[in-house]
């Protein structure tokens, strides 16, 4: 098994960090896995708990549905591995200016037709916080 660094970026979401505005946010997970393909399918389940537990939810608005993708996947060493296994880094947020959202939604359309091993699903991704 391997150790990985996992960053994900998620686009058209809502927090409390972000008040009314539609953001993104960039995370990371370290993750032992066999793969780098099998790392970003553990960083689903990793990012549904996330995300529940800092009230981050998709704002799923016509052409400006939120989604996740891995933007970068490193192999890391064990020791880096177990100084970060379980630790919540939490998220880096960022508005989405008026003509970057015209560019975000079209990206989402190129991954899912054309790199769908991109793209990471979490489970509570459409959930509202409690």
């Amino acid at each position: 098994m391997n150790t990985y660094q996992v960053m994900i970026e998620g686009v058209f979401v809502r927090s409390p960090e972000l008040g009314r505005l539609t953001g993104g946010f960039h995370t990371t997970f370290f993750v032992m896995a066999i793969n780098a393909a099998n790392a970003s399918h553990k960083a689903n389940k990793l990012l549904a708990k996330r995300m529940a537990a800092h009230s981050v939810v998709s704002d799923n608005a016509g052409w400006f549905m939120a989604y996740y993708w891995v933007h970068d996947i490193w192999e890391v060493t064990v020791e880096k591995y177990s100084e970060n296994e379980g630790h919540d880094s939490g998220f880096t947020f960022f508005i989405i200016g008026r003509m970057e959202k015209l560019f975000l939604a079209v990206r989402r359309l190129f991954f899912t037709k054309y790199r769908q091993w991109l793209m990471v699903q979490p489970e509570l991704a459409g959930s509202e916080p409690e």
